[in-house]
């Protein structure tokens, strides 16, 4: 009880800490949004109105940025409506046990996300697995309560053939590394474990390098996001005050 309450502290921790440091870029990303659709609905047609009067040849920029205004002041509750009818039929979907699984897999196969999901779910198996194994838990058992721990359910599919792998007679660290889900870090450190007696302290030693290598990644992350979201609001912005000019420009030059 006394290793599982600690665990639990430091999952919560953990969590806390992952929740904390992609807050402020979505809280960015969604602003951004908004401030876009706003202007683009709302702002940019009152502006374009005047130089639709003056039945002047407007510059490319220009009628792209007109046209797109328009459809969008003319069919922004449409647009809502489809995009949270696609929202709930998504989220139904993910409900199922197929959506989940193909959620997760798709998950892991994104380029960056993918990596930081192995890295964490891999904090929970070495941490969980190496807590069971420490309070004399043996190995099968334990692979049953890692696979309730564990919340992607590709990799609890390919724990479930570790385990029966296992069971057959092979070594924890082989079984881990044919699922092809984690860092080499891992199942070395198992194999390491394995052959010097101390399988518990090499899992609960890799839950923390997992957790600092979490941390440098969710840094890197974050510090790509903030000024990636920032520069697209920018070239948006941009490209609206750079089409509104143009014909400024354009009529003062006739003039």
């Amino acid at each position: 009880m006394a290793r599982l309450g600690q665990m639990l502290e430091k999952q919560f921790r953990f969590r806390n800490k992952l929740k904390a440091a992609f807050a402020y870029p979505a809280l960015m990303a969604i602003t951004a949004a908004g401030v876009v659709v706003f202007l683009m609905a709302f702002v940019v047609p009152s502006l374009t109105q005047i130089f639709l009067d003056m039945n002047h040849t407007l510059p490319r920029p220009t009628r792209f940025l007109i046209g797109t205004s328009t459809f969008l002041h003319k069919y922004l509750w449409l647009l809502l409506t489809v995009f949270l009818g696609f929202a709930v039929v998504l989220v139904t979907y993910v409900k199922t046990e197929r959506g989940r699984m193909l959620r997760d897999r798709a998950l892991l196969g994104l380029p960056l996300l993918g990596r930081l999901i192995r890295q964490v779910e891999a904090v929970r198996l070495a941490r969980t697995l190496g807590n069971l194994l420490a309070s004399g838990i043996g190995v099968l058992e334990a692979f049953v309560i890692v696979r309730g721990v564990v919340q992607n359910r590709l990799i609890r599919q390919k724990l479930d053939q570790a385990r029966d792998e296992i069971g057959r007679g092979d070594t924890i660290a082989r079984a881990i590394r044919r699922t092809k889900l984690f860092g080499p870090m891992l199942y070395h450190s198992i194999a390491i474990g394995e052959a010097s007696g101390n399988v518990e302290e090499q899992l609960l030693n890799a839950a923390v390098m997992y957790e600092e290598e979490i941390e440098t990644l969710t840094r890197s992350l974050t510090s790509l996001l903030e000024p990636a979201i920032l520069l697209v609001l920018g070239l948006i912005v941009g490209f609206i005050v750079l089409a509104t000019l143009l014909p400024i420009f354009e009529i003062n030059q006739m003039w």
